[in-house]
């Protein structure tokens, strides 16, 4: 096997060009990731904040459908109680009747 040899003094300024664009695109990479980083970051901030005003918006009308219900299960009790107060009159003319009846 050849192996190839480079004379290094003669490549020097050749190498030193290398070496730096090298860094240079270490660089480049290296301040994409950060950028990338960064955008992700505010990506998952905005995602998160989103979220949790649909979250706030649900629960809020959550709330209201809860008060709804209760205000129309308050209002059908208030019929039933007057109708079993009706009931409970007529029962008591109805005993009160058969006790005079007798």
């Amino acid at each position: 096997m050849i192996q190839k040899r480079y004379n290094w003094r003669a490549n020097q300024p050749l190498f030193r060009s290398l070496l730096l664009q090298l860094g240079e695109a270490n660089d480049i990479v290296n301040e994409e990731i950060h950028r990338l980083d960064h955008n992700a970051d505010a990506a998952f901030e905005t995602v998160n904040a989103r979220f949790q005003a649909v979250i706030e918006s649900v629960e809020k009308r959550r709330q209201e459908v809860l008060e709804e219900v209760r205000q129309k299960r308050d209002e059908k009790k208030k019929v039933l109680d007057e109708q079993l107060q009706i009931i409970q009159a007529e029962k008591e003319k109805v005993d009160q009747d058969v006790r005079v009846g007798n």
